[in-house]
């Protein structure tokens, strides 16, 4: 008899977008005053831009926006412009949040529904298809009906960005049995 084990991969990508947590002062103002052109993700958690379904992918500029976030992940920086997304999760698993695409030195974060920093990036990666000094937030766990805020930031400058958003499936094994 023999018996033979294969594992299939799928994986389902999910952008978000997202933006600050914190509360604007009057001093703060907008990198640009040019009126944004794009759907892109919000200027706070309040006003995040809803991912409704996964996989999810958008486009837009940081650059239009105001700097209401800054984490350190894990390198400092100087803050910068933002947006944010938001998402309630409809699955029980892991995310992957990619920026690959984007134009310029990005930052990623993301926040549970308590705003509680649950990941963050800066530089994943560093050679290869996506330039270098760009984001992404590999296998973050997420659980169904918890909301999420997903902030795009940059490192000491704004531009360009591309976010998606998958769902990481679970690995499952199969077996294949052969009669004895």
């Amino acid at each position: 008899s023999q018996t033979n084990s294969c594992l299939f991969f799928f994986f389902l990508t999910v952008t978000i977008h997202s933006d600050s947590w914190a509360t604007l002062n009057s001093s703060q103002t907008p990198y640009s005053t040019a009126p944004k052109t794009t759907k892109e993700g919000g200027e706070t958690i309040e006003d995040a831009f809803e991912i409704s379904a996964l996989p999810f992918f958008d486009t837009g500029s940081t650059c239009d926006n105001v700097d209401d976030y800054y984490e350190i992940c894990p390198f400092g920086g100087c803050p910068m412009p933002d947006v944010v997304y938001s998402w309630v999760s409809t699955v029980e698993g892991s995310v992957f949040v990619d920026l690959c695409g984007s134009t310029f030195d990005t930052q990623v974060y993301m926040y549970n529904e308590n705003l509680d920093l649950i990941a963050c990036n800066d530089d994943f990666y560093s050679s290869g298809s996506c330039l270098p000094y760009v984001s992404a937030l590999e296998d973050v766990s997420v659980s169904v009906g918890m909301s999420y805020f997903i902030v795009v930031d940059g490192n000491c400058e704004c531009g360009d960005y591309v976010i998606s958003v998958e769902e990481i499936l679970p690995i499952t094994p199969c077996t294949v049995s052969c009669p004895s």
